[in-house]
């Protein structure tokens, strides 16, 4: 795992993918003795192999997601190819910077220069659709249900005035 994170760029000491076949190919090199043939055959074969695994990343991420029991922790990264299955019950995944919120706001969208309208869009999302996590719409809903007045009252009152 240390070394996903090494070349994904989480690790504080992120390294290149060339820096981490040389590490690879120079321990392999202390074991078996190689010509400089050999040598640049495994460099540039470990070198496309890590390559190959990085740009399949997005199948691999989600199974780096940190795991803080059954909850995600706001601002950690995840990766998902599905717009829809971005907008989950706990948390809304950016699917620009891949991290996770419990309401993609404003503010946010900005930082990667779109609106809310833009953002949907780009990526497919009805206009309908709140870039908020389940749990969060509905409490907002039932709130707001809880909070208004009747529209049998409403109406009497205009009478009334």
């Amino acid at each position: 795992m240390d070394l996903i994170m090494h070349w994904k760029g989480t690790h504080p000491m992120a390294k290149t993918l060339t820096e981490l076949a040389a590490e690879i190919i120079s321990a392999m090199a202390t074991n078996t003795s190689m010509t400089l043939d050999e040598l640049e055959h495994n460099l540039s074969q470990v070198f496309a192999s890590l390559k190959r695994i990085s740009e399949q990343e997005v199948v691999v991420a989600p199974a780096l997601e940190p795991k803080t029991g059954g909850r995600s922790k706001r601002g950690s990264r995840v990766t998902v190819t599905d717009p829809s299955a971005s907008i989950r019950e706990d948390r809304v995944i950016c699917l620009e910077c891949h991290k996770q919120f419990r309401h993609l706001t404003h503010t946010h969208l900005r930082s990667h220069d779109l609106t809310p309208a833009s953002y949907r869009k780009k990526y497919g999302i009805p206009e309908k659709q709140p870039l908020m996590a389940d749990t969060v719409r509905l409490k907002k809903h039932y709130k707001a249900a809880k909070s208004s007045t009747p529209r049998s009252e409403q109406n009497t009152e205009a009478k009334v005035v």
